[in-house]
């Protein structure tokens, strides 16, 4: 199966990120020392090569294996991000915020850790049954989510998967033990 645009996309969103904040650390050397149009055409792209991969990993989160992976990568370094933060902030910020800042390191780290380690480095469960209903469920604000049904056990899937399988296949599923998330399927 030839990869999908996605697929091909996916894997620059780091560089382009890492990149970015390369260029930030630079901006905050140099910021007064150079005029106000390079300052601002700086920090324009600063933000742009960080916001836009970003945002693309988290809407494109359910499209295929990779993005998935690339999203549980994501909550694990904004959750390390968010509790780097914390000590040099703790002195100068009301104790609220430095409390949600530790939550939500705590909790961001914690499930895209688990959710690495459980797809991708756990067994997955084996799971053998037709296909009793497919769904999607595109909310007005949102990421789209995917569903399929399994001897009518309900699993999250993939868009790539979704796309693949009908009503009433005989398949093989393997499930995630990080998300329960159907990471691959073949049909019997």
């Amino acid at each position: 199966m030839e990869p999908s645009w996605i697929d091909s996309l996916a894997p620059w969103c780091w560089p382009v990120i890492a990149l970015g904040l390369l260029i930030g650390v630079g901006f905050f050397r140099v910021k007064d020392r150079i005029g106000l149009i390079p300052l601002l055409l700086l920090a324009v792209v600063m933000v742009a090569m960080v916001v836009v991969p970003a945002f693309f990993i988290i809407l494109e989160a359910n499209q295929t294996v990779v993005t998935l992976a690339n999203f549980d990568l994501f909550l694990l370094l904004f959750g390390v991000a968010a509790l780097w933060g914390v000590p040099r902030r703790r002195k100068r910020d009301p104790a609220w915020r430095t409390v949600a800042s530790v939550l939500v390191g705590i909790g961001a780290t914690a499930f895209g850790a688990w959710s690495l380690a459980g797809d991708f480095l756990l067994p997955h469960a084996q799971l053998v049954g037709h296909i009793t209903k497919t769904e999607h469920h595109r909310p007005p604000r949102g990421v789209v989510e995917y569903r399929v049904w399994i001897d009518g056990e309900s699993f999250r899937t993939t868009a790539e998967i979704y796309g693949r399988v009908h009503r009433g296949d005989f398949v093989r599923a393997e499930i995630g033990a990080g998300t329960q998330v159907v990471l691959r399927i073949e049909e019997l």
